[in-house]
């Protein structure tokens, strides 16, 4: 590892003496790709990594005329922290979720005929999507596409690049009544949301907590005790 606090000796402020307590100095080195080779390094793929220091209090001796302090609680720590986003540029990016519909009366009496689907969708990504809803069966064959309406919005980056405000949006899509006898008979609504940065300045950086959350909604006809 290459970087000044590897490379010499590293002065550490001292705290402040408040009357009773004191108040820590804090001292925070970023090493990156243009100031180190820690890029080179963590392409090792460690999976620990340790360090050594030798530590030496006081090395300028007494620069107080006698009023240094050492309380109780006073400690040193030291802290590495060590973050590795995934940074790419996507063409077709699919994510998918297959959802079991629950639908009122049974095959031969249907409680619902046709209606709207609404799709609410918050993304915590830093790219729009679109979605794409089909009826597959059990072996996750299409057998029928519902097109659908809208877009889902880029979630909202923050000063450092990361997406800090998921954004809400809402789709729409129209089932009809042949849909409808598919997802009685036992079919399945999969959602797949695709990617593409293509829309990007530049790699975008994504997070373990990134996330896509959906809900699915029916506004319809229904059929009660006989009468629609």
């Amino acid at each position: 590892m290459n970087h000044a606090i590897t490379n010499g000796t590293v002065r550490i402020n001292r705290a402040i003496d408040i009357g009773g307590g004191h108040v820590p100095a804090v001292s925070t080195y970023y090493l990156d790709e243009t100031n180190s080779n820690v890029d080179l390094f963590l392409e090792n793929l460690p999976n620990a990594i340790g360090f050594e220091a030798d530590l030496t209090l006081n090395p300028l001796g007494d620069i107080s005329n006698g009023n240094d302090f050492l309380y109780y609680d006073s400690k040193l720590s030291a802290d590495l922290e060590v973050e590795v986003p995934l940074c790419l540029a996507v063409n077709g990016l699919q994510l998918q979720s297959v959802a079991v519909p629950d639908l009122p009366g049974t095959l031969e009496n249907h409680g619902l005929r046709e209606g709207e689907l609404m799709l609410f969708a918050k993304n915590g990504f830093p790219f729009d999507a679109t979605m794409q809803l089909d009826i597959i069966d059990a072996d996750g064959n299409v057998i029928s596409n519902v097109p659908v309406m809208g877009t889902i919005a880029s979630g909202l980056l923050g000063f450092d690049g990361f997406v800090d405000t998921p954004v809400e949006s809402k789709l729409t899509a129209y089932i009809n009544e042949a849909q409808v006898d598919l997802l009685y008979a036992g079919g399945r609504l999969r959602i797949t949301s695709n990617y593409n940065t293509a829309n990007q300045p530049q790699q975008v950086k994504i997070l373990d907590r990134y996330r896509l959350d959906l809900q699915v909604t029916v506004r319809g006809s229904y059929t009660v005790n006989g009468d629609e």
